[in-house]
């Protein structure tokens, strides 16, 4: 974690624990980045040992935290860039979006989960296999609610259009994940920023590395 998250800012906050069954059992914690203002989810897995007591094992969902760490690194850097925002979006423009929370009760608890469907077209002459994006959920008069990186591994061939279908968890422990539980998403305007696209080719556009295509 040390080598890939920025440890030091981070501070834990409230967490859950659930027990899977008698020697296994899952922490979940809530993580705050002081410099960021953002929040984060933080899994742990636990394995009861021979001598009673119980062992953190693994993290469970820690490539998932990279990636999100790594998705607002280039967003970031991506702000400080016009012209490479502005020649992300040409090049991979959103034709439709859309997004839902659904629910369902996984082993007696009510789970809900933010789904979006982002349809993009490849306007390059190049195939794509990486995309990097933001999807920023706003109120009617444009101002943000809830925002959170997404990303895709695939290929998108020049011309082509992709559906990118993307569903995360929302947890209580998180204050705008709890927030937006309680909204109609489906009704409010989001918006989708291209971040960052790799190419077939080892190529890529993101901030601070600019090609033309």
């Amino acid at each position: 974690m040390e080598r890939r998250l920025p440890v030091d800012e981070l501070q834990l906050g409230e967490f859950s624990l659930d027990q899977t069954d008698d020697d296994h059992a899952l922490v979940t914690v809530a993580l705050h980045n002081n410099k960021s203002a953002k929040n984060y989810i933080l899994m742990l897995e636990l394995t009861k040992q021979d001598d009673g007591y119980w062992k953190f094992t693994r993290i469970k969902n820690l490539t998932d935290l990279i990636v999100q760490f790594d998705a607002e690194k280039k967003a970031k850097l991506a702000a400080q860039n016009k012209p490479v925002m502005e020649k992300l979006q040409a090049s991979l423009p959103v034709i439709e979006k859309k997004l839902s929370i659904t629910s369902a009760f996984v082993e007696g608890i009510k789970k809900h989960r933010l789904n979006a469907v982002v349809t993009v077209q490849n306007k390059t002459s190049h195939t794509i296999n990486r995309v990097y994006y933001d999807i920023t959920v706003m109120d009617k008069d444009g101002n943000s609610l809830y925002s959170y990186p997404e990303h895709f591994l695939g290929s998108i061939a020049p011309g082509m259009e992709m559906h990118l279908n993307t569903s995360k968890t929302l947890n209580v422990l998180l204050p705008d994940d709890k927030k937006l539980m309680t909204m109609d998403v489906y009704k409010l305007p989001c918006k989708v920023q291209i971040t960052y696209l790799g190419f077939n080719d080892g190529t890529s556009l993101e901030p601070r590395t600019y090609f033309e295509y």
